[in-house]
């Protein structure tokens, strides 16, 4: 079990080119975080838990003054869970779920106030498996699944970003060259080369990726 709070300081804002005051930069904003959870770790199975508060400034451009300024804060109050296992021998199970309560609090005039952060999903989730092929030694297939849930692209929530879910798959190699372990990976990321919107965080929209494939190796000297 543990348990934790932090401060930091982080680089203010840029007003973007569409703003009034283009290219201002804003105070560093000062942040504070508490967190507290468990965790439990068995070797071949494990979970952890965690629940925690951020709250920091916000900024984002009026869009009725255009002026790009600090107006508000947001908080964030989560909860995430993730595991682990291995269920069968060559088979190995990795994910998690996360829900984040985020709300916009004292803004001006409170017209904002209860909103969502931009580019704040309230749901993320993931999950892997790995499964080693008794038959070819040093070989595994992988696969994933991604999603999340649906974020906001301005301060009032009237434009909404989709929720996606996105699926990869891919292989690796474990073998010796030269006597030094290497390792080749494939990876094919977005499969069903879904087209969507990743992300809309500080106000941006962020196009995802078609499908890629991705070709590594890696080796220890």
């Amino acid at each position: 079990m543990y348990a934790n709070r932090a401060e930091s300081l982080t680089e203010g804002g840029t007003a973007p080119s569409t703003a009034a005051n283009a290219g201002a930069i804003l105070a560093p904003y000062r942040a504070k975080q508490y967190e507290a959870g468990v965790k439990y770790d068995a070797t071949h199975y494990g979970a952890a838990l965690a629940v925690y508060q951020i709250k920091q400034p916000v900024a984002y451009t009026n869009s009725q003054t255009l002026e790009y300024a600090t107006d508000g804060i947001q908080r964030h109050r989560g909860v995430e869970l993730s595991g682990y296992g291995e269920p069968l021998k060559g088979v190995r199970l990795l994910g998690g779920v996360s829900y984040i309560d985020a709300k916009l609090l004292d803004t001006s005039g409170g017209t904002t106030d209860g909103n969502r952060p931009i580019g704040v999903p309230a749901w993320t989730a993931n999950v892997g498996v790995e499964y080693d092929i008794p038959q070819l030694t040093g070989v595994t297939l992988t696969a994933r699944a991604i999603y999340t849930g649906k974020q906001y692209l301005d301060e009032a929530n009237t434009l909404p970003v989709a929720a996606w879910t996105r699926f990869d798959v891919g292989a690796r190699y474990k073998m010796q060259v030269y006597k030094h372990d290497t390792v080749f990976r494939l990876m094919v990321t977005n499969v069903a080369n879904r087209a969507y919107w990743s992300s809309a965080l500080g106000g941006y929209l962020t196009q995802a990726s078609p499908r890629t494939a991705w070709l590594s190796v890696t080796t220890d000297f």
